[in-house]
């Protein structure tokens, strides 16, 4: 969000492809909560539902993916982001593989992905697509006349592989050697003990996009820490920063030097480094004209390589290329 549909595929109308949205499963709520926890996060309760008139299937993700692919009669191109992280049960692998083998298409958002998935799952390279994650830059432009808080940094997202411990140690000593910082951490994942009493922390579980657009637009910089993960966890948040104009500070995961160009305003720190992080958001908070300058840069990098609407041309020729059996 925000485009019309998640993830902006809507945009795949500009490209000649209609778009019909289904619900992948009529199984009550709770029954396919606990069928998804049984079957290790994947949603085996959607496998037989499609749209009567689709003649391709697009899954954003392995959730649905894997069940469409395996149940329906039409190609299907599925997303993966969570699988190639650890292995699942045994049983769960080994239909995991069966759905990726039968789909048409697979595509990634991180490079590192592509790896384990012909590996592990024997998937066929020439359908595996490493693909380039957008955001809505006609909606994440900065609004007109915003304040930048030379003092604010913020740190927002709900990935499982976020390290906001990480965040709140990196912060610690920004405060311990610029004590006016201030930190604003968006996310329904961090318990109140974890923060505690910390000097200069805000916590909110969940804004509005209107809201959140203003916070990060008006804010020093994105401070993002994650955990090890292979499908580049907080790209959302770096490049929604940049597309407004503030740089991000994220983790060097392996793929996320796809969304942190040169001249990108995306600045990688090694992982598990919470001193490198803290020095990184130090040398933007006491330099303003660097900060904004990598923000610029971030803007124009985001505008003409990481919006929905590259990622919908992406996502085209692959629907054509299932459409077509390539």
């Amino acid at each position: 969000m925000p485009d019309v549909l998640p993830y902006g595929l809507d945009r795949l109308r500009e490209h000649g492809l209609p778009v019909v949205t289904t619900a992948p499963s009529t199984t009550p709520p709770l029954l396919r909560a606990g069928l998804r926890k049984a079957g290790d996060g994947i949603d085996w309760a959607g496998r037989a539902r499609r749209a009567p008139t689709a003649n391709v299937l697009l899954a954003w993700d392995e959730r649905s993916g894997v069940p469409a692919a395996l149940g329906v009669e039409v190609p299907a191109v599925t997303g993966v982001i969570w699988v190639t992280d650890r292995p699942r049960w045994p049983v769960v692998e080994q239909a995991i593989g069966r759905g990726l083998r039968r789909a048409a298409q697979v595509f990634v958002l991180s490079s590192a992905q592509v790896n384990p998935l012909t590996t592990r799952y024997r998937l066929d390279p020439r359908r595996t697509t490493p693909i380039t994650f957008g955001v809505d830059t006609d909606f994440f432009t900065a609004p007109p006349d915003t304040e930048v808080d030379r003092d604010l940094v913020v740190s927002i997202g709900n990935d499982r592989d976020r390290d906001f411990a990480g965040v709140l140690d990196a912060f610690r000593r920004i405060r311990e050697r610029r004590s006016s910082s201030r930190l604003t951490i968006v996310s329904e994942t961090v318990s109140p003990t974890l923060v505690g009493n910390a000097p200069g922390v805000t916590v909110i579980p969940r804004l509005p996009h209107v809201e959140l657009r203003a916070l990060v637009a008006s804010a020093s910089l994105s401070l993002v820490v994650t955990r090890p993960n292979l499908h580049a966890s907080g790209m959302t948040a770096a490049l929604e920063s940049t597309a407004l104009g503030r740089p991000a500070v994220i983790t060097a995961t392996p793929g996320m030097q796809t969304y942190a160009p040169a001249d990108g305003g995306v600045e990688l720190v090694p992982p598990g480094d919470v001193e490198a992080a803290a020095s990184a958001c130090l040398a933007l908070l006491s330099d303003r004209e660097t900060a904004d300058g990598q923000g610029e840069a971030g803007r124009t990098t985001v505008l003409t390589g990481y919006s929905t609407a590259t990622q919908a041309a992406q996502l085209a020729t692959l629907a054509r290329s299932a459409l077509s059996g390539a």
